[in-house]
């Protein structure tokens, strides 16, 4: 299964667990949908984390999004730079789109996100290359 198989899944997945070691996030999630428990390994130097300490499902159900930058973003000088606009920079940051301003556009091409509400976890990454599926048990 490939991130985007997986992405339109994940609309009623449980983030169990999760831990940040040696620049790769690693995400064990329930996927609902397809009944299946799967670790995420995200390979990224530039992420956000704000996952409730309280594990109960209203608070760690999620689903998964993939945004590609250049689609969304200004770029200036091949560097990704904020909307000029105040509203539209203000919806930037609020789906972590902040992480990457002053990166260069050629070499991050997405963001991968786990979102509820709001955004649990954001990941800045080169390559859907970069984000791992390992089905478990």
């Amino acid at each position: 299964m490939n991130i985007k198989d997986l992405i339109s899944y994940s609309g009623d997945s449980y983030l169990e667990s999760y831990f940040y070691e040696s620049s790769s996030a690693f995400l064990v999630l329930n996927i609902e949908e397809i009944e299946m428990k799967i670790t995420l390994t995200v390979f990224s130097n530039y992420m956000f984390f704000n996952i409730p300490k309280d594990t109960s499902l209203p608070f760690r159900t999620c689903y998964l999004e993939l945004v590609k930058l250049e689609d969304i973003l200004s770029v200036k000088n091949g560097i990704y730079v904020p909307s000029e606009d105040f509203g539209k920079f203000m919806k930037e940051k609020r789906q972590n789109l902040n992480l990457a301003y002053g990166s260069k556009s050629k070499e991050y091409s997405y963001l991968f996100s786990i979102s509820s509400g709001h955004k649990l976890a954001s990941f800045l990454v080169r390559t859907i290359e970069d984000i791992d599926i390992s089905p478990m048990g």
